[in-house]
């Protein structure tokens, strides 16, 4: 399968999942370059937070890396517990109460699941979730808790990487941290030249508002998706080239 015969990638996911990554885009005959551009930093939980959790019936998780954080500090007790995606299902000790259907984010589970009368505890990052945690709390009681927080793990473009066809963006934040550190004359092409390999419809959106041209997203919230996205768009570039 050649279905990416000439197309270069750039992956801005941790390190953890670049080879499985890189090696699947060779399977189908393209290259992947790494520029990591979205970590997590832990955050004390103090105590006015354990309360909470302990006085909750229920926590959602928006990521895998909400349930890394959290449970390194704090033993899940008995609380009903919600995951947004099936990553951040099976990073829990035991398969959440709830996973938000496809295409596994907030507005799928906001579809699925309306509590009512219930303390909720929101395990995020700062800035993000901001809307689901305003919806659930019209019916609810909700705090958003912090157990770590993003940042960028690198901090400035290196020179000698090529510009590339395509670059993985997995949510709003990873976009900002590009935008933080790419010289404004490469910016200016890549935004006219290179697509953004968005992981939803959200994020695909928030890059065209940044000014990219090329925006694609997957159909839901996973890798393979996200691949076969990319397929399906670099098939239909090459086409038009050759008409």
């Amino acid at each position: 399968m050649n279905e990416l015969s000439g197309c270069t990638l750039l992956y801005t996911r941790d390190a953890a999942h670049y080879p499985a990554f890189r090696a699947r885009i060779a399977a189908l005959g393209g290259s992947a370059l790494h520029l990591p551009l979205m970590t997590t930093r832990a955050l004390p939980l103090i105590d006015a937070d354990r309360t909470i959790l302990d006085c909750s019936d229920v926590l959602v998780f928006t990521s895998a890396a909400a349930v890394h954080h959290l449970i390194e500090q704090y033993p899940l007790r008995n609380q009903q517990t919600v995951a947004i995606g099936k990553t951040t299902a099976a990073a829990l000790p035991s398969p959440p109460t709830i996973t938000a259907p496809a295409p596994y984010n907030s507005e799928a589970l906001l579809a699925y699941w309306q509590p009512r009368g219930m303390r909720i505890a929101l395990i995020a990052a700062p800035g993000g979730r901001e809307q689901l945690a305003a919806t659930l709390n019209k019916n609810n009681t909700v705090h958003t808790l912090y157990p770590y927080r993003r940042a960028n793990p690198t901090a400035v473009w290196p020179d000698a990487l090529p510009l590339p066809d395509i670059i993985t963006i997995a949510s709003q934040q990873t976009l900002n941290h590009l935008l933080a550190i790419i010289p404004q004359e490469k910016l200016k092409l890549l935004k006219y030249r290179a697509c953004i390999a968005a992981i939803s419809a959200r994020v695909a959106q928030y890059a065209q508002q940044q000014g990219f041209q090329q925006t694609i997203f997957a159909e839901d919230a996973s890798e393979t998706r996200q691949i076969a996205a990319i397929c399906r768009w670099w098939t239909q570039t090459q086409e038009q080239r050759h008409d």
